[in-house]
């Protein structure tokens, strides 16, 4: 590959890659307010933290790679031409996601094996357990969320994905903070009681909820989804569709899943440590996944190109766009 040629591929992957950077920067900082905040609360609160997003994210990681199985297919088929096969391949990936939610609910509910491994003190377990409700009420909106950010990137379109992700972080500073240390309902004079940790699952539930929201309501009302299908009724489930997506999500979750679980099951076996071992661990994850995020949206942008030029049958032009993205 040329100088030339990799400088073009470079300009045509960046305009893809700043927008998923930023609303996966986003997403992280929900975990880092969630550090910063729990570490204020107590040490046992920062350690059932770590310990219980180490079970969420094993636990989402997983299931969210298989619905980011839209990306490559719904990207072939935008890049085809077929629009509205490509939105049907967005309305099968939202029936996959709520099914997927079921077992990944049960998880989080009943996270036993996760306390089994780290050997939790009996008050951080019960920490554990009431961060871990919130989330189980997040994952279905999360889930559902990540189909639509699968299909907006596949389609080229990831600044809407963006906006809502920085609307939501906006969301979660100051309900994070009322959750965790308590305080008066603005304008209603509610006394709301210091949850700690607990506080952290429940405020993700509502943002993650909202956001959900803003993305429904943007499939009804913006025109750009129209020529593909979008924003009417949602279509019934596929067999043939729902497989292709399974085929091709399975190795893409388990991959993941493996990648990831080496960071977060160290939370688990450090936690055995102690809660102020495990807490230290919790903040320095935080700094190392954010410098995971730029790689991370480069692959994204390049193989949503790659994606694209394939589904145009221009192989040679996909060839180069990976090559550059690598």
């Amino acid at each position: 590959m040329s100088r030339a040629s990799l400088w073009q591929s470079a300009r045509r992957i960046a305009p893809l890659a700043w927008p998923v950077f930023i609303g996966q920067v986003a997403v992280l900082a929900f975990s880092t307010v969630d550090t910063v905040m729990a570490a204020r609360a107590s040490a046992i609160d920062l350690a059932a933290l770590a310990i219980g997003v180490s079970a969420y994210i094993s636990v989402f990681v997983g299931l969210m790679g298989v619905v980011l199985a839209i990306g490559p297919i719904a990207g072939q088929l935008f890049g085809a031409g077929r629009l509205r096969d490509s939105g049907r391949v967005a309305e099968q990936a939202t029936w996959l996601a709520l099914a997927l939610a079921v077992p990944g609910c049960a998880l989080l509910l009943f996270p036993e094996p996760f306390l089994a491994i780290s050997r939790a003190e009996p008050a951080v377990a019960a920490k554990v357990r009431d961060y871990l409700l919130g989330l189980a009420f997040a994952l279905p909106p999360a889930l559902l969320f990540t189909a639509y950010r699968g299909f907006n990137v596949a389609v080229s379109r990831p600044k809407a994905v963006m906006a809502i992700q920085l609307g939501a972080l906006a969301m979660k500073v100051p309900l994070n903070a009322l959750l965790v240390f308590g305080g008066s309902m603005p304008g209603t004079g509610w006394q709301v009681p210091a949850l700690g940790a607990a506080g952290c699952g429940l405020a993700t539930a509502i943002v993650v909820w909202g956001q959900l929201g803003v993305a429904v309501w943007l499939l009804r009302r913006d025109p750009f989804y129209a020529p593909f299908g979008l924003g009417r009724r949602l279509g019934r489930p596929d067999r043939e569709s729902l497989g292709a997506l399974l085929r091709l999500g399975v190795p893409m979750g388990l991959s993941i899943l493996v990648e990831v679980t080496g960071f977060t099951f160290m939370a688990l076996f450090i936690s055995r440590l102690g809660a102020t071992v495990v807490a230290g661990h919790q903040v320095a994850v935080n700094m190392v996944s954010m410098m995971f995020m730029l790689p991370l949206s480069i692959a994204n942008a390049a193989s949503t190109l790659v994606a694209q030029r394939v589904g145009a049958g221009d192989e040679t032009d996909a060839r180069h766009i990976g090559w550059a993205g690598l």
